[in-house]
């Protein structure tokens, strides 16, 4: 087509296969039926009829001047791409670090350039200015990541686990509620964790408020309900409520087959708050105590400087608060660690408070209490975690009552040992008195934390599902039906499948859908039920981060 240079038209690059003429003028490219002489010498006159006349050299220098433009035009798209790539990235680990939106552009950039200057040049550093980093920029990569990431969720969900009950505070005006999601995907070979939504509640955090915002997230995403197996929430009347409750409401959709459970963590936090009036009395004394430094500059420079100047190993105690539920085994073990230390401030500062570090039998129950909320926030990370099967849970919660029980067998044979520090401080104090005083005390608490109110025999999740856990060992009861009982006898003919289960429960029946669909869909209902609330928490610990 170089012949047609003459009315100002070339040959548009990349159409080799199917030619067509490109305007060496406005650069517009023009189909291929276009390329008859009459009809491009018709648009010359309709659209240049001044340039008519110019001779070929004219439209040659034109045709250059276009390739020349490309060449720009193409080294600033390959430019501008790199560039984009770096936004986004320093856009994701800005969202992954937690940090505000204004973070790129008032940190990072200057000391990208700074950098850049320093060690490769101004060439480089100017390149670095170039990178698009403003707060609405980088908002707006953050959101898309999210939208994408989102989306790539929602197409690979076949089953779903819904946690819930938490409403997130973010001021007076606003509250969130999170759906957060087990799944099992299409193309995964384990089981995957995630939060597939924050959404804004309008209005009241009423269970018909939240369950109209589970359900647009649900439709508008196009999942749905009969592949959701369970809910797990914190116990909140408006969860939990018989006729009206959140639950209801998800099971009225998903179907009776959903499995609704109890945040075992949370569980585990009620059944530890009953306590003899005694120890409740020694908890209250040693929260004046903490307050009455805490609350007080001066009192803890002046702590601080005591415990270094005594070699301490720590330098500060530590706040209780009731909402998080480890601070109360955290601070009581504070507290008696440094129990020397503040003694002799609160006798420095004549402080009544200073007598009970002197009271043996004091001290002996605090060391008891420090010790036992030590036990229980083990437990309580024992539970949380990525894949913390309800199984595995019932078994951590079980454990713990069975050490309960043995506790309390040794304290009735006046045998302190597993309890260290109220041990070591008989030993210490020599006070066998105080030993025999605070046992009953001791023996009474152990008993009130049996954990059988919230965790009661008829609810563990293993009766009639053993064979979840283990399909390689005969179970008398079970609620299979007779073709799923000759599936289950046959799987657990093959040997060969033993290494597998070896290795996870839930890859285990992840492998076998294929051969047993029916054995694999309902262990996937069980396996994949939240044990806690964990990722929740998780979550609204993010937001708080983000948010102050």
């Amino acid at each position: 087509m170089e012949s047609y240079l003459k009315f100002g038209f070339i040959q548009c690059p990349d159409s080799d296969q199917l030619p067509r003429p490109q305007c060496v003028i406005c650069a517009a490219v023009r189909g291929n039926e276009s390329k008859k002489p009459s009809r491009l010498i018709r648009l010359l006159n309709t659209k240049y009829s001044d340039l008519v006349n110019k001779p070929t050299e004219f439209f040659m220098r034109k045709r250059d001047a276009l390739k020349i433009e490309k060449k720009i035009i193409s080294q600033i798209s390959t430019t501008d791409t790199s560039l984009l790539t770096a936004s986004h990235l320093i856009s994701l680990q800005t969202a992954k670090c937690k940090k505000p939106y204004s973070f790129g552009e008032e940190l990072i950039k200057p000391s990208l350039i700074a950098a850049c200057n320093e060690v490769l040049g101004q060439s480089a550093a100017s390149k670095m200015n170039d990178i698009p980093l403003s707060n609405d920029t980088v908002e707006r990569r953050i959101s898309d990541m999210a939208e994408d990431t989102e989306t790539q969720i929602t197409e690979k969900i076949e089953i779903i686990c819904i946690t819930t009950g938490g409403i997130y505070r973010y001021s007076a005006q606003k509250q969130f509620t999170y759906v957060c999601a087990i799944y099992i995907g299409h193309d995964e070979s384990n089981i995957k964790e995630d939060i597939l939504s924050v959404s804004e509640l309008p209005t009241h955090n009423t269970s018909s408020e939240i369950f109209k915002v589970f359900k647009g997230f649900i439709e508008e995403r196009s999942l749905e309900w009969k592949n959701c197996v369970g809910v797990c929430t914190d116990g909140a009347a408006c969860l939990t409520a018989r006729n009206s409750g959140l639950v209801t409401k998800i099971k009225d959709m998903a179907g009776n087959n959903l499995l609704s459970t109890h945040c075992y963590i949370h569980g585990q936090n009620l059944a530890s708050k009953k306590m003899a009036p005694e120890l409740n009395e020694v908890l209250s004394q040693s929260l004046k105590i903490i307050n009455f430094i805490k609350n007080n500059v001066s009192n803890t420079r002046l702590l601080k400087a005591l415990c270094n100047e005594m070699g301490s190993d720590h330098q500060n105690l530590l706040f209780h608060s009731e909402v998080r539920w480890m601070s109360r085994g955290e601070f009581l073990k504070r507290l008696y660690e440094l129990r020397k230390e503040v003694e002799l401030f609160l006798i420095d500062k004549k402080i009544d408070l200073s007598h009970y570090f002197q009271d043996k039998k004091w001290v002996t129950s605090l060391a008891y209490l420090s010790d036992i909320f030590s036990y229980i926030n083990e437990l309580s990370l024992k539970l949380q975690g990525p894949d913390t099967t309800i199984f595995n849970a019932w078994n951590k919660i079980e454990s713990f009552r069975k050490k309960l029980k043995l506790w309390f067998n040794m304290i009735a044979e006046e045998n302190n040992e597993e309890i260290q520090s109220n041990s070591d401080y008989i030993m210490e104090a020599d006070d066998f008195y105080s030993q025999n005083s605070v046992s009953d005390i001791i023996a009474a608490h152990l008993r009130m934390l049996s954990f059988e109110k919230y965790y009661p025999e008829h609810e563990d999740p293993q009766r009639q599902n053993m064979w979840i856990v283990n399909p390689f060992v005969e179970h008398k009861e079970t609620t299979l039906s007779h073709e799923e009982t000759l599936k289950l006898i046959e799987l657990s003919s093959d040997k060969g499948l033993e290494s597998i289960l070896i290795l996870s429960n839930s890859k285990f029946w992840i492998r076998m859908k294929n051969e047993y669909p029916d054995l694999d869909e309902i262990a996937s209902r069980f396996l994949l039920c939240f044990s806690n609330t964990h990722l929740r928490e998780t979550a609204f610990s993010a937001m708080t981060v983000l948010k102050t």
